[in-house]
């Protein structure tokens, strides 16, 4: 069609003509289809230069962002290094009448080993903690029973009065029962259980007197729940009570744990 054309426009012209014609049309065919080429690749080229950009700022905004990630996993690193490691609620102190008795050990004095059997067979004695429990408060502490003397396994826990007067009230761990004062050993109302080694015992002393004149003192083994053995810790008292833990076997131990 484009010969045909081409041969209408020469109308007769000689034949060098026609082919001068020719070459003419297909070189302008050529410089516009080249044209056209070289103006999609400059629109290519500027839309790359464009991804390119886009892409560096993506990276320097990635770059940012892992800047910032990494200050804050250091800063959260930094306060979790300077939190405070829980300790005990108090720390074991024997009385100057049994202090031979008994070594306290541990980085928070939190464990208390029996020294030797104490001279009078079938008897326990008292090593007391720092804490003083007074009304108005609650208070919650865990003991690990450590290691039990195996000729003289009992260890009795509980409260006393200050320098170790009455009032007491005191649980055994050979099998739960109770006593206050000096009256007599009591059964566990659900029957006997044993407290052994490895055992975890929660105590906790309501003295608040929110509804009663009296506090109240519970214990759970483990995992298991709290039983209440006393509900008659004397409140109008002035003086505090401390918590206490009896032993009389060679080698007895148990460990203060700390709260969390």
């Amino acid at each position: 069609a484009a010969l045909a054309a081409a041969m209408g426009q020469a109308g007769g012209a000689e034949p060098h003509r026609l082919c001068e014609f020719l070459l003419n049309q297909l070189h302008a065919r050529v410089q516009q289809s080249q044209q056209e080429r070289e103006q999609e690749l400059r629109k290519q080229l500027m839309e790359l230069k464009d991804m390119e950009d886009l892409f560096t700022r993506a990276k320097e905004e990635v770059h940012q962002v892992l800047h910032r990630a990494d200050g804050i996993e250091e800063d959260t690193l930094e306060l979790s290094c300077r939190r405070p490691t829980p300790k005990p609620p108090f720390v074991w102190q024997p009385s100057q009448e049994y202090e031979k008795e008994f070594q306290v050990t541990g980085e928070c004095n939190e464990i208390v080993t029996k020294v030797g059997d104490f001279e009078d067979q079938g008897w326990v004695i008292p090593v007391g903690g720092s804490w003083r429990l007074m009304r108005g408060g609650i208070y919650r502490w865990t003991i690990r029973i450590e290691q039990k003397c195996s000729g003289r396994p009992q260890l009795q826990l509980g409260l006393h009065g200050a320098n170790h007067n009455q009032p007491w009230r005191l649980v055994t761990t050979s099998r739960c029962s109770w006593s206050r004062d000096d009256e007599p050993w009591q059964d566990r109302p659900g029957g006997d259980r044993l407290i052994d080694e490895g055992s975890f015992v929660h105590i906790e002393v309501d003295m608040r007197g929110i509804n009663s004149t009296t506090g109240s003192f519970s214990l759970a083994i483990d995992d298991g729940p709290f039983e209440e053995f006393f509900d008659d810790i004397p409140l109008s008292q002035p003086y505090s009570l401390i918590p206490v833990v009896s032993m009389g076997g060679n080698q007895s131990r148990v460990r203060l744990c700390p709260n969390y």
